[in-house]
Parts: C-alpha cells; structure tokens; sequence
C-alpha cells in the first residue's frame, strides 16, 4: 500500500485505543503483549522488518527449522508466500499478510526496538546476519561431525580428515581465522 512506518504505527496506536474503550484496558494489554522470542528468532524478524532486501537471504538460507518459536516459523512462513509472489517483504507486506493481532504487534513491537537501537545500516546489518547463517551453519555441521567421530569406525585417515574438518568448523562458529603458515 505504500504506506510509511509512521503512518502504519500510529494507525496501529489508533486501533490499540478503539479496542482499549470497546474492551477495556485488560483485552487490548493482552494483544498487545509480544512474545519473548530466543535470539535467533528475534533476529530473524528483525532482519525481515528492518532490511526487507534482506528478505530473499532469509528465505533461501532460514528453514522453519531453524526457528525455536511458532511465532518466528508463522512469520518466516508469511515472508516466504510475499517473497514468492514477487512482493515486498517488510512491515507493511507482513502486517498485511498476517491477521493474527499478536503477531502484528509483535512485528511492530520488533520495528520499534529496531528503530530505537538504530546503530547499524542495513549493509552492516546483512553483513552481521550473514556472518551469523555462516556460525550457524558451521555449528550443525561441527555437531554433525562430533557424532560421526563417536559413533563410527572410521579407518585412521577417514578420522583425521574428520577431525581436521571438526576443527575447522569450530574456528568457524567461534570466528577464529585459519592459522597462518611461519
């Protein structure tokens, strides 16, 4: 709809008061309560909501397994349909998408404390989150290994190989560069 962050947040404020005299006070606090959500997921939506550009990233390398929370997996779900449809990802194509109150405050609650933050623009920000998919990614694939080290009989090479790729993965997740030579 093209409509700025401002317009929709202060419409959001706007319907928060109409629900708080048709209901009371107790209703609206309820709906506008957000979830506390783990890190990862926070982080997710955060990207979702403050770098919509960053969208097709979290499509393709965010599966709903990734997710801890109903809330955060709801959420990639919906960017995933607007990704796929070829429309804009951001608050307002969310908002949209979603009719569930709590997951739109929610999402208007994660703009706010991005909004309020501010200390990074987005090509930081994608750098930040792409950084992390990578110590993520790294960091299943190190436990991958951890269990294939102990569960299987591996002939000496095969071992060490595995074991060179364990290290390695873990330099990744703890952002420790390779050593270098002399």
């Amino acid at each position: 709809f093209g409509l700025g962050r401002d317009v929709l947040r202060r419409r959001l404020d706007e319907l928060r008061q109409r629900a708080r005299s048709f209901r009371g006070p107790a209703a609206v606090d309820a709906v506008a309560t957000t979830p506390r959500l783990p890190p990862w997921d926070r982080e997710v939506l955060e990207v979702l909501v403050g770098v919509p550009e960053g969208a097709g990233i979290v499509v393709r390398d965010v599966h709903s397994a990734d997710l801890e929370s109903d809330e955060g997996r709801t959420v990639v779900e919906a960017a995933r349909r607007l990704h796929d449809a070829g429309r804009t990802v951001g608050l307002s194509g969310l908002l949209l998408e979603l009719t569930d109150p709590a997951l739109q405050s929610l999402l208007v609650a994660v703009d706010e404390a991005n909004a309020a933050r501010g200390s990074l623009d987005e090509s930081e920000r994608m750098d930040a989150f792409v950084s992390a998919l990578h110590r993520r990614a790294a960091g299943r694939g190190a436990n991958a290994s951890a269990r294939a080290i102990k569960t299987s009989c591996l002939d000496p090479v095969a071992e060490a190989e595995l074991l060179e790729r364990l290290v390695a993965q873990r330099r990744v997740v703890q952002g420790i560069s390779e050593p270098k030579e002399g």
